[in-house]
């Protein structure tokens, strides 16, 4: 008789026990996703598994997109946690929408990573918010501008926050022009020139051909000039006699073979030789 009410009273501790256990860890659905947010990825909305899911929990999870209260899209996804929402339903910046989220277990047979059947679904758990928790039925909070980098066309530049507020919108500040080559064919210069500022890059294909003379001579018999580096042209200016120094022999005659000696000009280096009999 003992034994029975010993067992009894184990019996009555053990229901007390479960009765005061937390609902959540039997109630189906108890799992909620952790933070909504926008991936960065065109409209792509992901958020993360939630932290009492273990790795053979398979989720089915459903998005909705909310605007002043109202949903304006819902995806379904199982085991993935991302969804892509239409560009039609984003009419506004990105902050001023409600990400909901929530998640149900699924119990499937197959290969989760492959091909799979679901058998059994349980009932949806609590909804997670992300993006503009205020979901319009509180005030939104304030847009704060993240002005990125520089954009530009042929005349200005500029930077835009994604609500499409623009800032710092000038003239470009260019630098010198910067000869890139000589066209031989249309005999002018292409150049380019870019903007201090934001970088942009201007090009001019038909600009008057600068001569730029280098330091080197080139030189004939008689006289010695220099020419363009790009187009060859002989300047003018600089065409003049050679002026040469005393003559050195280089080898001295004798009465069977000729010598030979040899003189340099001092401007353009050109070696005039000689032949001694």
């Amino acid at each position: 008789m003992l034994r029975k009410k010993s067992l009894l009273a184990l019996l009555l501790s053990l229901c007390m026990v479960v009765g005061i256990l937390p609902a959540t860890v039997f109630a189906a659905g108890q799992y909620v996703p952790e933070n909504p947010r926008w991936s960065g990825y065109g409209n792509q909305v992901m958020w993360d598994k939630p932290a009492n899911a273990s790795g053979s929990t398979y989720l089915e999870y459903e998005a909705q997109l909310v605007l002043n209260g109202q949903v304006l899209q819902t995806e379904s996804v199982e085991i993935d946690r991302w969804v892509f929402f239409d560009s039609k339903n984003i009419t506004q910046s990105k902050d001023a929408y409600t990400l909901k989220v929530r998640a149900r277990q699924i119990y499937l047979t197959g290969d989760p990573d492959g091909s799979y059947t679901v058998w059994k679904r349980d009932a949806w758990g609590d909804w997670a918010i992300g993006g503009n928790t205020g979901g319009g039925e509180g005030p939104t909070p304030p847009h704060e501008h993240s002005f990125g980098g520089w954009k530009n066309n042929g005349t200005q530049h500029w930077k835009e926050c994604s609500c499409g507020e623009i800032s710092e919108k000038s003239p470009h500040n260019f630098g010198e022009w910067e000869l890139i080559y000589y066209d031989v064919n249309t005999k002018y210069d292409v150049c380019e020139r870019r903007c201090l500022t934001c970088g942009y890059e201007q090009i001019d294909q038909y600009r008057e051909h600068q001569h730029y003379y280098t330091d080197d001579w080139s030189s004939g018999s008689t006289t010695h000039w220099k020419v363009c580096y790009y187009c060859k042209e002989v300047n003018q200016d600089t065409v003049a006699d050679h002026t040469f120094g005393d003559w050195t022999i280089t080898k001295e005659p004798t009465t069977t073979e000729t010598g030979s000696r040899e003189r340099t000009c001092s401007i353009c280096k050109y070696t005039q030789e000689e032949t001694i009999p």
